[in-house]
């Protein structure tokens, strides 16, 4: 009797899926999300729009974690590398500078709440910038070296919207739409990266001042720059776009190919 109650309960759960060729039914699993795709910026090219000469030519390297291990600028008349490290927490631990020959280091501090404090550069003369953060409104304030009285001022996107006396005590306005990711949207860009690179890069147009989200106009010493006629490759990724400036009838192309990661 206890036979025939097994083999009737094995024919119902059979009928039911449960038990299927003489073999518990495994449970259904979700197949494991694949990890987002980046696509990180791993040239650009700066020309002139309507001549087609080359300008620069910048070349991007990444860590495992999408953070940027360095990047060379190549120019007609000179030859730019940078390499950095990072702290535990993704903030810059420090940098190191080559061109026309000089090699450049950078040190870089930070406050009680990891708040980029203090870059200290060597090399053929040493020079220190202590920074102070005010959270109201966001912007860090330098003093000492040669940079300053420097005001930079972030947006609520971290990024990059306004900088007083920059190299040559020269003003830098910038207008971002924030609704569209920039070039280095994918970029694991901690804010002490961006603060250094605008600060020191001295190219800071010619890199879309690595900003995480869309320039559309930037003023740069009495200069208008509108950003237009962007274009996308066919994952809405930023391939191409002009700066115009009211100054010269000069338009510039960037133009971008980017790397998965």
């Amino acid at each position: 009797m206890k036979n025939l109650k097994l083999i009737a309960i094995i024919l119902l759960l059979s009928n039911f899926g449960i038990i299927k060729n003489g073999q518990a039914k495994q449970p259904a699993t979700s197949s494991p999300t694949p990890d987002k795709i980046l696509y990180l910026p791993a040239t650009l090219n700066i020309e002139d729009a309507e001549k087609g000469t080359r300008f620069h030519t910048i070349n991007f390297s990444y860590n495992d974690n999408a953070s940027i291990a360095g990047y060379v600028q190549t120019m007609s008349s000179m030859r730019v590398t940078w390499a950095f490290t990072y702290n535990d927490n993704g903030t810059l631990r420090s940098a190191a500078n080559s061109q026309f020959g000089k090699n450049y280091t950078y040190s870089l501090s930070y406050d009680a709440n990891n708040k980029l404090s203090k870059i200290e550069k060597k090399g053929d003369a040493t020079d220190a910038l202590n920074l102070e953060y005010n959270a109201a409104s966001n912007t860090y304030t330098g003093s000492g070296g040669k940079h300053n009285g420097i005001v930079i001022k972030l947006n609520a996107a971290r990024d990059l919207e306004e900088m007083q006396q920059w190299l040559g005590k020269l003003p830098i306005n910038l207008t971002n739409n924030e609704s569209k990711k920039g070039i280095f949207a994918d970029v694991n860009l901690d804010e002490s990266v961006s603060i250094f690179l605008n600060i020191y890069n001295g190219y800071n147009l010619d890199f879309s001042y690595f900003n995480k989200c869309q320039i559309t106009r930037a003023v740069f010493n009495k200069k208008n720059y509108s950003f237009q006629q962007y274009k996308y490759d066919s994952i809405g990724y930023i391939s191409s776009y002009i700066t115009k400036s009211t100054a010269t009838p000069e338009l510039r192309k960037y133009s971008f190919t980017y790397q998965e990661q």
